[in-house]
């Protein structure tokens, strides 16, 4: 991991808490450049023309230690090193002797660890190495002690700051990869909700319009011969539309209310004789074979099957050759409940059957519980088998 902290930003800085800061630490540097304690007091001293040119580099160099802290550093380095040859004795020399640990910590707050420390090193060296060779100062002089003391601190703040900021950062990146994630989950499930209502209005509405297609079909042909018959259709007809209007009441309401509800529910396969009876009604026979044991289904599972065989009659009607019977069974395998839906198909359908958006949507909700669909066409007989295990996903 690259021990690297974010760079400040490169505008001028303008808060308030900067400029007060900025202002505190220049009137700190004017003070040591202005004044030096005499017999325990302190005292102004006038200061030579060279000295207000360092000490208005000092000042001008602190406005950087934000945007430019290399700078900053680079300066008072400089003139920390004019003072250390003793080409002037005025106080300004502890002036930029104040500022250096500042600049110090402005450049270890935005680099590298070991940029940081190689810094401080090369001052420390170039400092000492000057006052012990042109003044004979060593340790445990004040300057050279004051002077360590300054740079091992000011490093150890910036370092503790860029560490600061790095955790900043990296909390500000984990809580706005958590609000991605959250708003990417609430988009997937308004997708899943739509997927849902979108799945449930088709076999809502189509299997009722496959009822009154048929229903009606018979009951033009009945009308005139037995209109005992066609009434009956015609019952059937409006019946289907009604289911057809509760149903997608609930669908609405589930919607505006959130929490499903059980009033769009089917009874599950116990359902699937009435279904077959609808169907063969209306002219479309189907041989419907259930095995006599099957176990206790999970609601999920039961309601899967329904629905999956619903729909695979209902193409069935659709797409077959018309006049020709459906098989459809139901039987335990194992431990999976296995549904087949058989018929002869035309040509011109065969396409659309294996084609079409009822082939999804069985896949889906077989899915939803763990099952598995496939569906073949051989020999213009076109068959649905549906896998799914008894417990469920």
């Amino acid at each position: 991991m690259s021990d690297d902290v974010p760079d400040p930003s490169r505008a001028w800085p303008a808060s308030a808490t900067w400029w007060v800061n900025t202002l505190l630490l220049m009137a700190l540097i004017l003070a040591f450049c202005l004044f030096e304690f005499i017999d325990g007091y302190p005292a102004f001293v006038p200061i030579e023309p060279t000295a207000i040119v360092a000490v208005v580099l000092t000042l001008g160099a602190a406005l950087l230690r934000s945007r430019a802290p290399w700078v900053f550093l680079a300066v008072t380095t400089a003139l920390n090193f004019y003072y250390t040859l003793e080409l002037s004795t005025s106080p300004p020399g502890w002036g930029v002797l104040v500022a250096l640990p500042f600049a110090m910590y402005a450049v270890a707050a935005t680099v590298s660890a070991r940029t940081a420390i190689l810094a401080a090193v090369a001052v420390e060296l170039l400092l000492v190495v000057t006052a012990a060779v042109e003044r004979d100062v060593t340790f445990p002089n004040i300057y050279p002690v004051t002077l360590t003391a300054f740079l091992a601190t000011s490093l150890a703040a910036g370092r503790l700051t860029a560490l600061r900021h790095r955790l900043m950062e990296s909390t500000r990146r984990r809580a706005a990869e958590a609000e991605r994630t959250r708003e990417a989950l609430a988009s997937t499930r308004v997708a899943e909700q739509r997927l849902s209502t979108a799945r449930d209005l088709h076999d809502v509405v189509g299997h009722e319009v496959a009822v009154i297609n048929l229903q009606a079909g018979a009951a033009r042909r009945r009308v005139r011969q037995s209109p005992e018959e066609a009434e009956a259709s015609l019952e059937l007809i409006e019946q289907s539309a009604g289911r057809i209007l509760s149903e997608i009441a609930a669908l609405l309401k589930d919607l505006r209310s959130g929490p499903p509800s059980d009033e769009g529910a089917t009874s599950g396969l116990l359902a699937v004789p009435a279904l077959v009876r609808t169907l063969a009604a209306g002219g479309f026979p189907i041989e419907y074979h259930a095995e006599a044991a099957l176990p206790e289904l999970d609601p999920a599972v039961d309601d899967a099957a329904y629905r999956i065989l619903e729909e695979a009659l209902v193409n069935a009607y659709k797409h077959g050759a018309p006049g020709e019977p459906a098989t459809a069974t139901v039987a335990q395998r194992d431990t999976d409940l296995v549904i087949t839906v058989a018929n002869p198909t035309s040509d011109s359908a065969s396409d659309t059957e294996t084609n079409g958006l009822g082939l999804v949507g069985m896949a889906e909700r077989a899915s939803a519980v763990g099952g598995t669909v496939d569906a073949t066409l051989e020999d213009g007989v076109f068959t649905l088998a549906a896998r799914i295990p008894l417990a469920g996903a």
